[in-house]
């Protein structure tokens, strides 16, 4: 399942976080999509949703991180990633 949400801020940026996570967490297998805008972003939904994967775009193209830094932030997260 994918689910996807364009990003908020504050108290709406938690409640849509808590819908996405309830969804992931009903569906037994997730890929989450979107709302990202720090790195540790990346990391806290693997971990609370239990979510399979990530899928990013936009903080790519934009250039606002890289894979790498990605990949580094997760790992410093206990998450695995392939480095």
């Amino acid at each position: 399942m994918i689910t996807r949400c364009t990003r908020s801020s504050g108290p709406s940026r938690r409640r849509a976080w808590a819908r996405r996570v309830a969804a992931w967490k009903q569906c037994g297998t997730s890929l989450a999509s979107g709302g990202a805008g720090e790195l540790d972003d990346f990391a806290e939904i693997v971990v609370e949703a239990d979510a399979d994967a990530v899928l990013a775009a936009s903080v790519f193209h934009f250039g606002q991180f890289s894979i790498k830094q990605v990949k580094e932030s997760m790992a410093a997260h206990g998450v695995p990633v392939r480095l």
